[in-house]
């Protein structure tokens, strides 16, 4: 059975090329604009949260712990356009098990989602 990564993200074209990678790798993806909207899509069971910290709504760091509440085996995987001190310390005291750019390149985004859903099992 394929792993199942929930993709939640307010930016409509970031959350269609992400599903679609992720899908043609075998990955099985549901996706959210919000975390309002990620906490609804908990039911889906997911094995790794790939999460954006500035979405309206519910930011990321507000849903991690709601999260946790809900599907406290998941993994979840920051990845967002902040990169300072305080949103990194912010998003792990939260509770996030790691912490991506979205600049980050092809093979490191497949890294850290590879570790975080080895490091499930």
């Amino acid at each position: 059975m394929p792993e199942k990564i929930l993709i939640v993200d307010d930016e409509p074209m970031l959350v269609s090329l992400l599903s679609d990678y992720l899908s043609d790798l075998g990955y099985f993806t549901c996706t959210a604009a919000d975390g309002k909207e990620a906490l609804d899509k908990l039911r889906f069971s997911p094995d790794l949260i790939l999460l954006d910290i500035s979405m309206p709504e519910l930011s990321g760091v507000e849903a991690i712990p709601r999260i946790r509440e809900v599907a406290p085996g998941a993994r979840i995987l920051i990845v967002s356009m902040h990169a300072t001190a305080g949103h990194v310390r912010a998003a792990l005291k939260a509770g996030a098990d790691g912490y991506l750019l979205k600049t980050a390149d092809e093979d490191e985004f497949l890294v850290a989602i590879r570790a975080l859903l080895k490091g499930r099992k």
